[in-house]
């Protein structure tokens, strides 16, 4: 994995904040490039109110972005890497933050989540949730929180995996992010708790629980992936659980005391999305622990 060039977008709030400190971690660990990255959206009602004429609007939140964009890179202005500000205005902070990642060739995206549920969600949304669904590079998005420390290491990463088409995809990213900072892998596959194979009852089959069968499959095919890791040098573990696969990658992302989590997501859109949603993006709503996300494209 060849990371040249990292952009953390933010809105300088303490979602953003608490991004921060991992933008900054992995920009030392690639030798990175960093892109600080501020979109100035005018309109809201506050503003309206303060500044009539959307000229005046702009001018006084581009005039504030300055100030505090030049305050957070002057904090970091002695890192062993470059530091690239930038301010831009636009309506709608997606789209400018794909074009900005588009025109400089970013190779990985860093940036805050405020882990909204429930009806708060369904009504705001996530910009990062939306950015991890549509990023053509690899996003890294870190839950706000109090207290956030400071990201020192990497040493255990959990990485999930359904046995799609693209799962290989996703245990080739975990093995080399982990060779990169000299981590352990846990693989992790959930069988979901509705899921029955075959659609039948086992007392009418005769056949045993069609479910161990299953679970053996998965195992087996989990420690195949776990080979894989180890002939790269990687040290590796596999856990086969069984639950709501968002819960269940969290949960044992904490137990396991991991610092990222490696999933991929299909990028869906529109009537698609609505109905499929994406179990990637509830983790990164969920998770307490960063979660990098790869884009699978069919």
């Amino acid at each position: 994995m060849k990371i040249n060039r990292i952009l953390f977008p933010t809105d300088f709030s303490p979602c953003s904040e608490a991004a921060l400190s991992t933008a900054l971690f992995h920009a030392q660990v690639f030798e990175a490039d960093l892109h600080i990255l501020h979109i100035v959206v005018p309109g809201t009602a506050d503003m309206r109110e303060a500044f009539p004429e959307p000229e005046t609007i702009s001018q006084k939140l581009h005039e504030i972005a300055e100030v505090r964009m030049r305050a957070t890179v002057e904090k970091y202005q002695d890192e062993p890497f470059k530091i690239v500000e930038a301010v831009r205005a636009g309506t709608a902070a997606v789209p400018m933050v794909k074009r900005y990642a588009s025109e400089h060739g970013i190779d990985l995206i860093v940036m805050g989540t405020h882990g909204r549920t429930g009806f708060k969600h369904f009504l705001l949304g996530s910009v990062a949730e939306n950015i991890v669904r549509t990023s053509e590079c690899p996003v890294v998005t870190v839950r706000a929180g109090e207290n956030v420390p400071p990201v020192k290491s990497v040493d255990c990463i959990v990485a999930s995996v359904d046995f799609s088409d693209f799962s290989e995809a996703v245990l080739l990213t975990a093995i080399d992010l982990a060779q990169t900072h000299k981590a352990k892998l846990v693989l992790t596959h959930v069988i979901e708790e509705y899921f029955h194979p075959g659609g039948v009852d086992a007392a009418w089959t005769g056949l045993g629980d069609p479910m161990n069968s299953y679970r053996e499959i998965r195992e087996k095919q989990l420690t195949e992936y776990a080979a894989k890791a180890s002939e790269a040098g990687v040290p590796a573990y596999t856990k086969v659980l069984t639950g709501r696969a968002p819960a269940e990658i969290t949960k044992t992302a904490a137990e396991e005391k991991a610092d990222l989590i490696v999933m991929g997501t299909h990028g869906y859109s529109g009537i698609e999305h609505l109905w499929l949603g994406s179990t990637t993006e509830r983790v990164v709503r969920i998770s307490e622990t960063p979660v990098f996300t790869i884009k699978i494209n069919a």
